[in-house]
């Protein structure tokens, strides 16, 4: 936790110097008295400091500077506004991780979460959260391995009682609403049968053999760290995952 804590400190001085190397004014000097961020999901990588680094679920735990760059004008003009001043926007506040919903609450209630002692991931995972174990596939898509991910949600009363306290939610039906109001239709299309349908395509033999590739490749890195740095490899294969041929012109033009 000290060489964790260490780095966070390390990360925050990088972005409060970076500024340093341009004589303008810094953001404490513009006069700004609100922010509104649109498209507020395009920072939810904010780094998390906890002790459960191989629970899977968690997002990307080094986050990005851009996030934590906001994250810092964030509580600055929170504590000037008594709380106030910041509007996010977004579709998706909640897309690939649970944690996610903990980053939002540090970006629009963290005086909140201090007052509660859960301003700390693992103070709020053990919470509001639940490790599931189960059998996951692996990197190679073919064989599968027991995993402990970041899953579930408990005491979702308490929860979303403390985001309800700062989001304002528009729901499908609210767009109905909305739309029957304005006489402009319904926004939403009817779905066959009132639910999505899964159209289940049976892959090819290339397709099979081009697993099998993987897999060999995968396969005598499991449980090491080389496993995670897997990024030529990843990128080679992404044309594969769309169409076998792809992968078969990239090689013929090399």
């Amino acid at each position: 936790m000290e060489k964790q804590k260490k780095r966070l400190e390390e990360k925050i001085a990088k972005i409060s110097d970076s500024g340093k190397k341009d004589d303008l004014l810094t953001f404490d000097q513009l006069g700004v008295d609100a922010l509104f961020i649109d498209e507020a999901d395009e920072f939810k990588n904010l780094a998390i400091v906890t002790s459960q680094t191989r629970i899977a679920g968690l997002g990307n735990l080094q986050g990005s500077e851009k996030a934590m760059d906001l994250f810092l004008k964030c509580r600055w003009l929170q504590k000037k506004r008594d709380g106030k001043g910041v509007y996010f926007y977004t579709g998706t506040p909640i897309s690939n991780s649970l944690a996610e919903l903990y980053t939002l609450q540090r970006y629009m209630q963290y005086d909140e979460l201090k007052d509660k002692h859960i301003a700390a991931f693992d103070s709020w995972a053990s919470t509001f959260g639940q490790v599931v174990n189960g059998w996951e596939l692996d990197a190679t898509g073919v064989n599968y391995r027991l995993n402990a991910r970041f899953a579930k949600f408990t005491n979702v009363p308490e929860l979303m009682r403390m985001y309800r306290s700062f989001a304002d939610v528009v729901t499908q039906e609210d767009l109905a609403a909305q739309a029957r109001a304005d006489g402009t239709g319904r926004l939403v299309p009817k779905l066959k049968g009132g639910k999505p349908t899964s159209v289940v395509v049976p892959r090819s033999k290339l397709q099979a053999q081009y697993m099998g590739e993987m897999e060999t490749v995968i396969d005598p890195l499991t449980g090491r760290p080389a496993l995670d740095n897997l990024g030529r490899e990843v990128k080679e294969w992404t044309p594969g995952s769309i169409i076998h041929r792809m992968e078969n012109m990239r090689k013929t033009h090399e």
